[in-house]
């Protein structure tokens, strides 16, 4: 079996951070989504929208605010356009 690639921990990260966000526990998403992206290029791709997405959600159910939440909104847009999946989820999710 081969290693696993920085890119196949950053998706298991995601996962994982998704889970925990499922499970009502944000300080453990948060801390997930935080290690996988140290593991993505600082290029806003998917993966990395994808995980501040995570984060942003993970510190706005903590009260810690929604600027991550909204910066990845605004990257969403940017970077993929305002019908995108990712762009309509960050921004439900800001909604609340």
């Amino acid at each position: 079996m081969s290693a696993l690639t920085e890119q196949d921990l950053s998706a298991l990260g995601l996962a994982a951070a998704n889970v925990l966000l499922a499970l009502e526990q944000p300080v453990e998403a948060a801390q997930r989504a935080r290690e996988a992206l140290t593991r993505c290029a600082d290029a806003p791709s998917h993966r990395v929208l994808e995980l501040r997405t995570a984060l942003g959600i993970a510190k706005l159910r903590q009260g810690r605010g929604d600027s991550t939440l909204a910066g990845a909104v605004a990257d969403w847009r940017a970077h993929f356009g305002e019908e995108h999946h990712g762009t309509v989820a960050a921004r439900e999710a800001l909604a609340g």
